[in-house]
C-alpha cells in the first residue's frame, strides 16, 4: 500500500493478510473446485444416459426392420 505523507514523500507499507482470510479463501476455492467437478460429472452422466438410450432405440429399430 502506498501512502503519501507530505510533498515528495511516499511511504510503502506492507500489510500482511490474516490467517482467517487465507484459510477462508482456500476453503472457498477447495469447495468450488469440487462443486465444478460434481457438475461436470453429473452433466457427463446425463449425456451418457441420453446417448445410451438413443443407441439402444436405434439398435432395437434395426432388429425390427430386418
Amino acid at each position: 500500500m502506498l501512502s503519501e505523507k507530505a510533498k515528495g514523500q511516499t511511504t510503502f507499507v506492507i500489510v500482511k493478510d490474516n490467517w482467517t482470510w487465507i484459510v477462508g479463501t482456500l476453503a472457498i476455492r477447495f469447495t468450488g473446485v469440487f462443486v465444478v467437478l460434481l457438475v461436470l460429472y453429473l452433466a457427463m452422466n446425463i449425456a451418457t444416459g441420453i446417448i445410451a438410450h438413443s443407441v439402444s432405440r436405434l439398435e432395437a429399430g434395426k432388429t425390427k426392420a430386418a
